[in-house]
């Protein structure tokens, strides 16, 4: 019914440094919210596109360098299976 304990502790853990590091870039302010609903203020878009970024990279670098399996050629392996 639920998950593994040490995915539960990893989730809260990953979830806790989230909200933390959110609130060191101060958009759980209300006036920042209020802002963000208003199209005034960019901030809270700026910071989660920054994240999106910097992960999508960070498991893109580390599935082409330490996993040794490269998006190219899963990509052509797709392409080779796929019945037009």
């Amino acid at each position: 019914m639920f998950d593994s304990p040490g995915k539960l502790v990893l989730g809260s853990i990953t979830g806790l440094t989230f909200g933390f590091l959110l609130l060191k870039g101060r958009v759980a302010k209300y006036h920042v919210i209020l802002s963000q609903f208003l199209l005034k203020d960019w901030t809270v878009v700026k910071i989660m596109a920054t994240a999106v970024h910097g992960s999508g990279s960070a498991v893109w670098y580390w599935r082409e360098f330490y996993c040794g399996c490269s998006w190219v050629g899963d990509m052509k392996a797709l392409a080779s299976s796929r019945e037009l």
